[in-house]
């Protein structure tokens, strides 16, 4: 295992009975890829990546980047207007200025007055009234919260299955909103007023990453085996920096996605007599759907001498 020399940071930390440890980071990280590395009494090395993300200011920048260009050009505009019409007013003040003895010039001097100010009023609210039509929607759509309807909570069982028997999973960890359980003899699971949008978040102490599994009906049988779910973290890795390899198909992981600290995934489902698009033969198969935002592809995988491989992704 490579060794870290140079360390930007170190602490040290105190684990419970179940060797589960937190400690924040107190040094300021630039943004990128980081590697944390935590080493026991005995030596014993483990490590996990960290993605730093630049924070930037979001409400500016989106205001900023949502002006359409002619807004400013109707600004100039309205200045131009005010100005010749000031200009216009000042003109016919001197105009009657000089004749103060005549009470009709100073009457005409009253009601152009009016009819300026009326006019410098009645464009003001005008260009108001059209800027506002045509930037309204636009402004504030991506900056001010849209009302969300709250979502149902339902009720979810099923069971942890291993990939090549019907015996269940057990010792895996599930989460579901705020509610933790433990599978037992059976691998079976349930959940009460679960929001499905939020899926259910599986650890276990052999998994590299946490999984977060999307909900598919009320019963849903997960199939589960940690060295399965490594292999595709390592896909998720080779995609982030850039090193995908033929077989992993399109790439949809980008290093931002590392910083999740999740693998998301949709259905899992187990293929017998499986052909790949290459033509090799397969007596199963686990095909795992793999999801990155709006990104997706079904990643089918085999296990050789107790090693889990990416045949195909799709």
């Amino acid at each position: 295992m490579e060794k870290i020399t140079q360390p930007s940071f170190t602490t040290s930390v105190r684990s419970n009975e179940k060797g589960e440890w937190l400690q924040g980071i107190e040094k300021q990280l630039t943004p990128g890829m980081h590697r944390v590395v935590a080493i026991d009494e005995q030596g014993n090395q483990d490590q996990a990546l960290l993605y730093v993300v630049k924070q930037e200011p979001k409400v500016f920048t989106q205001l900023i980047s949502w002006i359409p260009p002619y807004v400013g050009w109707l600004i100039v505009c309205l200045i131009a207007i005010i100005l010749l019409l000031s200009g216009y007013a000042i003109r016919l003040g001197q105009r009657v200025e000089h004749k103060k003895g005549e009470n009709r010039k100073k009457k005409r001097q009253t009601t152009h007055a009016i009819l300026v100010t009326f006019a410098l009023i009645c464009t003001a609210i005008s260009l108001s009234y059209w800027t506002n039509r045509q930037t309204r929607g636009r402004l504030l759509e991506p900056v001010l919260p849209k009302k969300v309807v709250k979502e149902q909570g339902i009720q979810l069982r099923g069971t942890l299955k291993s990939p090549f028997n019907t015996e269940g999973v057990t010792g895996v960890d599930l989460q579901a909103g705020k509610t933790h359980i433990r599978t037992v003899q059976g691998g079976i699971y349930q959940f009460s007023n679960v929001i499905p949008s939020e899926g259910i978040k599986m650890t276990h102490p052999e998994l590299k990453i946490a999984l977060r599994k999307s909900i598919e009906g009320n019963n849903m049988d997960i199939i589960f085996e940690p060295g399965l779910y490594n292999a595709l973290f390592d896909l998720m890795q080779r995609e982030s920096r850039g090193q995908p390899r033929p077989q992993d198909g399109r790439p949809i992981y980008t290093p931002t996605d590392l910083s999740t600290q999740e693998l998301y995934i949709g259905k899992t489902e187990l293929k017998n007599g499986y052909q790949s698009t290459s033509g090799s033969q397969f007596s199963q198969v686990v095909g795992i759907e793999l999801v990155s935002g709006k990104n997706r592809k079904t990643c089918y995988l085999n296990q050789q001498e107790k090693k889990w491989e990416v045949v195909e992704c799709k």
